[in-house]
């Protein structure tokens, strides 16, 4: 009986590893834990190769050269092409016009409150 939770507390532990990895990859914590947990042999390598989600972990796509780049950069790390900041999922802070996310609530540059009535098209 005692191997048994031995065991049970290993898996369970063990399957931490392919979870933490899936993770920082953007992927689901639970779902992987449990792939780790029942079949840790099979989840380990597969989290190592998967591929990450760029959009959870809060990057796009430049639309000029398809790059990924963070989701708040302005000017692309890649071919340097400007306001690819505001695209959808962002809008202008009314106070010091930087870019933020739409979801925010305040200007992380100025800390002025975001009013939802703000939100921007995006500008090419």
């Amino acid at each position: 009986m005692n191997e048994v939770l031995e065991a049970i507390v290993f898996a369970i532990v063990i399957g931490l590893i392919p979870a933490t990895i899936a993770k920082s990859k953007g992927h689901s914590f639970l779902g992987w834990w449990l792939a780790g947990t029942l079949l840790w042999i099979v989840a380990l390598p597969w989290a190592i190769v998967l591929k990450p989600d760029h959009t959870a972990i809060g990057e796009r796509k430049c639309p000029a050269c398809a790059e990924w780049i963070k989701a708040e950069a302005s000017v692309c790390k890649h071919c340097g092409a400007k306001s690819v900041a505001m695209t959808t999922g962002f809008r202008k802070c009314g106070h010091c016009a930087e870019p933020m996310p739409a979801n925010a609530r305040f200007c992380k540059v100025c800390g002025a409150p975001l009013e939802i009535a703000s939100i921007s098209a995006p500008s090419a």
